[in-house]
């Protein structure tokens, strides 16, 4: 559990920050404080920002926990390639926040030199928060002092002086594309592949890594949203990842652990920059999959198969899977209570979907495409999608994700219209 920081100086911070005062100032003042100790450094700036959440929200600084940033460095250093003797690993975090994941990685460098052959650790971070990189420098000085550092302030995205590194790690932030601006998604889809439809920062994060910073043979290990594994919008990036790349393990978290951004779940994804050999496989849990591409349903399984190898088929091969109607910026005049013309539909939601059942409340679509899009455009936006009416009318099956499960129910008649908290799926 989080301690609950007080005192005069921690109030004084905080209220200085609320009041508009540069983040850094306040940084450079915890690190000469004496009423909090090194150790407590990353944890008192967490709680000083903790007040700002729409700002956090927007830059997605949601810090990792320690436990689950230990597992999955610990994982990560198990596929590094030996370091020959007065050789220099380098390791590098993109959005390093206060430095979580390189200071795991100091510790691991620290253990794995004990009674083995010595080399050195360069350790480079990078984070938008000039504030938080500068408790990350004064905590990594302090408690490693043999270890070079190297910080760059900045959008790693768009900062082309990165080093190449041998481990790239970290918890990159998830930010959706509606979250930026016009001239953010315009340079972004400049620089990356995946900046294409609706993207989400974090599969740019995972393309810097994979493409830019290792080197060959380097080993990447990222936290991601779970949704990377099974949302339908992904299926190309997780083909063209796995054709590119040797993915080497999925760890899931302990359930505490796993949510810690708001109600995001979370699972690590390590992988090797090279291509893996055909017929080689990947493990998840207990159970043994094909890295040819990614399973689309590895949540859903209730009880883990023994480990082994045996077929899959994604889901995606046997049936059409698609996500409903996007409502952007025109929510309230497509989504309704009512029906006053012949053009609205029946309208189901996430919560609208039981095991086994359909529950319907009463609401509606305004199916008018082109009203529609008019009205979004008047407003500035350019996310609505409102689908085919072919998608909708037709047999199907409803599906939801929970934290721990996938629930469904079988829309028979084709009667209802979905929205993209849902999927629909009909056998090809």
């Amino acid at each position: 559990m989080k301690r609950p920081f007080s005192g005069a100086e921690f109030d004084a911070w905080r209220a200085r920050l609320a009041d508009g005062e540069e983040p850094e100032r306040i940084a450079a003042e915890l690190l000469a404080s004496s009423a909090f100790s090194p150790a407590e450094w990353s944890p008192v700036w967490e709680a000083l920002l903790a007040s700002r959440r729409a700002e956090r929200k927007r830059a997605g600084a949601f810090y990792t926990p320690e436990p689950l940033t230990k597992k999955l460095v610990a994982a990560a250093w198990r596929y590094l390639p030996p370091v020959p003797e007065g050789g220099v690993l380098t390791v590098l975090d993109p959005a390093c926040g206060t430095g979580n994941f390189l200071t795991a990685a100091a510790e691991e460098w620290r253990r794995s030199r004990r009674g083995g052959a010595p080399y050195r650790l360069k350790l480079c971070g990078a984070d938008l928060s000039q504030g938080a990189l500068m408790i990350a420098e004064g905590r990594l000085h302090h408690a490693f002092p043999e270890v070079e550092t190297a910080f760059f302030q900045g959008d790693a995205l768009l900062n082309d002086a990165l080093p190449r590194a041998d481990l790239a790690l970290g918890n990159p932030p998830f930010v959706p594309v509606t979250m930026l601006s016009d001239q953010e998604k315009a340079r972004l889809r400049a620089r990356f592949e995946s900046a294409s439809g609706r993207f989400d920062l974090f599969t740019l994060f995972l393309e810097l890594c994979a493409r830019r910073i290792l080197v060959p043979g380097g080993v990447g290990a990222l936290v991601l949203p779970d949704r990377f594994l099974r949302n339908v919008q992904l299926t190309e990036l997780r083909r063209g990842f796995t054709a590119r790349e040797e993915l080497l393990a999925v760890l899931e978290p302990p359930r505490a652990e796993r949510r810690f951004a708001a109600v995001v779940e979370c699972v690590g994804i390590l992988w090797r920059r090279r291509t893996p050999a055909p017929g080689s496989s990947f493990r998840f849990g207990t159970r043994r999959l094909s890295t040819a591409g990614f399973p689309e349903n590895l949540f859903a399984a209730a009880r883990p198969a023994p480990a082994g190898a045996f077929p899959t088929v994604t889901l995606g091969e046997i049936a059409e899977i698609r996500d409903g109607i996007i409502q952007s910026k025109v929510g309230d005049k497509l989504f309704r209570r009512d029906a006053p013309h012949e053009a609205c539909r029946k309208l189901l939601t996430g919560s609208d979907i039981v095991p086994g059942a359909i529950r319907f409340r009463g609401r509606y679509v305004d199916y008018r495409p082109e009203v529609m899009k008019a009205e979004e455009r008047r407003r500035g936006g350019n996310g609505l999608r409102m689908r085919s009416p072919a998608i909708f009318e037709r047999p199907k099956l409803l599906t939801r994700q929970t934290a721990d499960r996938l629930i469904a129910a079988s829309d028979r008649a084709g009667e209802y219209y979905y929205a993209n908290t849902l999927h629909g799926i009909t056998p090809d």
